[in-house]
């Protein structure tokens, strides 16, 4: 069985886990709006619609990055239109 992989918004709540695994990948928090991929209920990859990401170093996450910013492109052409 494989675990659920949930895509959202983030929130106020969400600001000390993104930090945490900002710090984890060693990159700067991601600021402003962003979405936030869980994979079984723990967060894996943090992406800001300005194309900044952060994702656990220690899990798979190319193609769970590569789904967060396919959401992203597509919440901001529906945005545009």
């Amino acid at each position: 069985m494989h675990d659920a992989i949930i895509i959202r918004h983030s929130g106020p709540a969400d600001s000390q886990a993104i930090h945490r695994l900002a710090d984890l990948d060693d990159r700067a928090v991601p600021t402003g709006e962003s979405l936030l991929a869980f994979v079984g209920g723990e967060l894996a990859v943090a992406r800001a619609f300005n194309g900044h990401s952060v994702a656990d170093p220690f899990r798979p996450t190319a193609e769970l990055q590569e789904l967060v910013a396919l959401r992203a492109m597509q919440e901001t052409r529906g945005r545009a239109a």
